[in-house]
């Protein structure tokens, strides 16, 4: 792991699992902890020691809704993974509307900030529409991985350290300037993690 990340993150986002419905929390088993410890320490490389911790799963909650609603698919599903896929999806739209909900209603974050949030997350099923595109059609330059990577793992990176820069302040600079770090961090751990997976 590049960073190390504040254990309260885990322990927050743990509480946050709780309170999920429990057909919903049953099917995110496929979530990928080393990704989501990597978008902690973003968090906590931006963030302030002790902040309130009710902010702090949002960004998880994107990553879970791409983690349930993948761009792949079988080549001969059975109706088992028809089914599967259907729960996944539906699973996803709540977790995205809990997304919505929490950003829409917190005083912690200016109507800018909150803004940013919604526009990155309604930007993120676009980007899981792309891949899944890439994957029918089995035919990806290198150009097309690295917008991927900007438009779905990196995202949620630069996510995380937006976030954490605009509790901490209110400097759009900064905010600006975290995302762009966090972008960047999280698109050199995805290309790390999928040299060592093709290994």
């Amino acid at each position: 792991m590049l960073l190390d990340y504040d254990v309260a993150l885990e322990d927050d986002f743990q509480q946050f699992i709780k309170q999920i419905p429990a057909p919903v929390r049953a099917l995110l088993d496929s979530a990928d902890p080393v990704a989501r410890h990597q978008r902690q320490a973003v968090y906590t490389l931006f963030g302030i020691p002790g902040q309130p911790a009710t902010m702090t799963p949002l960004v998880e909650a994107l990553a879970m809704v791409s983690t349930l609603d993948t761009p792949s698919f079988a080549p001969t599903p059975t109706i088992n993974d028809l089914a599967l896929s259907k729960a996944h999806a539906y699973a996803s739209q709540y977790l995205l509307q809990q997304f919505i909900r929490m950003v829409s209603h917190t005083t912690m974050l200016p109507s800018a900030n909150r803004h940013e949030l919604l526009t990155a997350a309604q930007s993120l099923p676009l980007a899981n529409l792309n891949r899944l595109r890439l994957n029918f059609n089995q035919r990806e330059r290198i150009a097309d991985f690295l917008k991927d990577t900007k438009d779905r793992p990196a995202k949620l990176t630069s996510l995380s350290g937006y976030l954490a820069a605009c509790l901490a302040g209110p400097d759009p600079a900064i905010c600006g300037l975290a995302r762009a770090i966090g972008e960047s961090v999280g698109i050199v751990l995805t290309i790390l993690t999928d040299v060592q997976v093709t290994q």
